[in-house]
């Protein structure tokens, strides 16, 4: 990936922090709602898979314009990309293979307001489809998320404002770091899922 799409692709990971910031977890949610949403992307069978204008009107419904890059259907089919948009939610990510084998995960979003706390669930799920590595903005609620899940730092960019977006809020994000991370399983603090993925593959079997 080109260090302009690199940048672009840690906008849209910033989606995670209207999460994970403390504003928006002071929100309310409901809690019967999120613990069925965790239930279906834990068994990782309630995709859509490659639905396109699907995966785009869901992405769109973001609250926060300042962290979305606009991407085409076309644009992912010629790079191969795969969407995964979860049955009856505006909740998603995408996978993008690289040249050299790896695959980033790209476009994460939750874009229901009722639904919070499902971010280990989306990593876990796209690490579970063959994600590999993902880039992000530096900031400390990103980077626990990423490491709590075994993205393990390997590169970082300075902040380049040519490739801001013209909604950036400078004075409440600054201009950090692009962290650039791969999978470690080893490093990884949220293993459960993963065995449970495992459980059920089995037991399909």
């Amino acid at each position: 990936m080109d260090k302009l799409h690199i940048f672009y692709e840690a906008i849209n990971n910033h989606y995670l922090l209207s999460e994970l910031d403390g504003a928006d977890l002071l929100q309310e949610y409901n809690e019967i709602e999120t613990n069925k949403v965790k239930q279906l992307i834990d068994t990782n069978s309630n995709w859509i898979v490659n639905d396109y204008p699907r995966f785009f009107n869901a992405l769109k419904k973001t609250t926060r314009p300042e962290f979305f890059t606009p991407h085409t259907v076309q644009e992912f089919k010629d790079l191969g990309v795969t969407t995964y948009l979860l049955n009856g939610y505006n909740i998603g990510y995408a996978l993008m293979p690289e040249p050299d084998g790896n695959v980033s995960i790209i476009s994460i979003f939750n874009n229901e307001k009722e639904v919070k706390g499902v971010v280990d669930n989306i990593l876990q799920s796209a690490i579970k489809n063959g994600g590999t590595q993902l880039d992000h903005y530096g900031v400390d609620a990103l980077n626990q998320a990423y490491e709590r899940n075994g993205f393990e730092e390997y590169d970082r960019y300075k902040w380049d404002d040519r490739y801001a977006s013209p909604m950036w809020d400078y004075k409440k994000y600054g201009r950090p770091d692009v962290v650039l991370r791969r999978y470690n399983k080893a490093k990884s603090n949220n293993t459960t899922l993963t065995e449970f993925y495992d459980l059920l593959r089995r037991m399909d079997k």
